[in-house]
């Protein structure tokens, strides 16, 4: 589908992905860009907290421990 001339694409959903598992995380945050979504992957919980600050996520999503 292509966009109409003088239209602006909607803003993508940001992410904000959480995990210790360096592979892990680098494999949601190519995932989930390619997929459409703008990424910020973050190696621990104080490091999510401080980017919240920074910047608010429009989606959430845990898993389980």
């Amino acid at each position: 589908m292509s966009q109409e001339p003088g239209r602006h694409a909607p803003p993508r959903a940001r992410l904000l992905v959480v995990d210790d598992d360096a592979d892990m995380l680098r494999l949601l945050a190519m995932r989930l860009g390619s997929a459409g979504y703008q990424v910020t992957s973050v190696g621990s919980a104080e490091a999510a907290l401080a980017q919240l600050d920074i910047e608010r996520a429009t989606r959430r999503c845990r898993s389980s421990c």
